[in-house]
């Protein structure tokens, strides 16, 4: 009897997977135009991304996205993208023979997209870019003929741009975040000069002490409300670029000259940072001299440990001088 029960279970539990199966594909015939779209975001767990021999992973743990497993994914560039995955739609299809003619062309270069839940893919398909195409780009699922031109409703973008194969493309550029009332210390040091300083927050009882370098400011008045400010400077800090091939040598001796400024600073939990400016030199075959870039600099920054290009007006705010903080007595007016 019990055997009986458990086959006739069995039965029943199969026909509704099968009804299940039929009601999707069903709706996914009577809705062609969304044939690429993964409506449940949520349920992503990883993105795989394949172009020749480049791989990018991008994979969700709990509430962050990693790629290639080194590196925090920019919140923006995966809110993006699981936007378009989203609400990606089909604008029209493709003909045989032009779709031929891109894929002929040996400049192109598809992308596989493989989009996975916990255990199985959700959605796989090619992504094609060439300028012959209407719109720029073309699409199928895996295991399917056609090409389809796809469109983001309602927005002038190309949804195909957002399937990029370069890891630094989606590297988090955040160097630091801390909540205001983390930073409890902070130092600012000018190599050569006498103009930095060491500022630091009892985040108990809220008491600044603010040492300068130059000994003609240790008697005069500091403004707390401008130093309280000030670390509200330290609250989020991204930088343009990681420099990528910058042979070790050469970093090596540049660690070795004096920067333009050095900040470190330190935050609850035991966190450090520490960044040395450098000036960006590049030769100019116009003036036929060596010039100085004026709007950005080679930074180290540790943590990570690494070469970036930061641009001045991000970090002009952090290297305020010792002067800029003490208390400017109000002029008296003239009878």
């Amino acid at each position: 009897m019990m055997r009986r029960s458990l086959v006739i279970l069995a039965v029943v539990a199969g026909a509704l997977a099968l009804l299940a199966l039929f009601v999707v594909l069903r709706q996914r015939a009577a809705t062609p135009g969304k044939q690429f779209q993964v409506q449940k975001t949520g349920r992503i767990r990883r993105i795989v991304l394949r172009r020749d021999t480049a791989t990018v992973v991008l994979r969700r743990r709990g509430d962050t996205w990693t790629v290639n497993g080194r590196w925090q994914v920019r919140p923006r560039a995966i809110k993006v993208l699981l936007k378009i995955l989203r609400e990606i739609e089909v604008k029209s299809p493709v003909s045989d023979e032009l779709a031929a003619r891109v894929l002929n062309d040996t400049l192109v270069r598809p992308v596989s997209v493989t989009v996975r839940g916990r255990l199985l893919p959700i959605r796989t398909f090619v992504v094609v870019r060439d300028t012959l195409l209407p719109g720029n780009n073309m699409m199928r699922l895996k295991g399917k003929k056609k090409w389809f031109i796809t469109w983001f409703p309602g927005e002038d973008v190309d949804p195909a741009e957002l399937f990029v194969t370069d890891p630094w493309y989606w590297r988090d550029a955040t160097l630091f975040r801390y909540l205001p009332g983390e930073v409890w210390d902070v130092r600012v040091h000018y190599p050569g000069r006498q103009e930095g300083y060491h500022v630091t927050l009892d985040t108990v009882s809220g008491c600044i002490r603010f040492v300068p370098e130059d000994t003609a400011w240790m008697q005069e008045p500091v403004d707390t409300e401008k130093v309280r400010r000030y670390l509200t400077y330290f609250q989020h800090l991204e930088c343009d670029e990681y420099v990528r091939h910058l042979a070790a040598d050469p970093a090596d001796t540049l660690l070795r000259t004096p920067p333009l400024y050095e900040l470190s600073l330190h935050a609850r939990g035991g966190e450090h940072f520490a960044m040395k400016v450098y000036p960006l030199r590049s030769d100019d075959p116009v003036k036929k001299r060596i010039v100085t870039d004026v709007d950005v600099a080679r930074a180290w920054v540790d943590p990570p440990g690494e070469w970036v290009l930061i641009r001045y007006f991000r970090i002009d705010p952090l290297f305020l001088k010792a002067p800029e903080f003490v208390v400017r007595e109000p002029a008296v007016p003239s009878r």
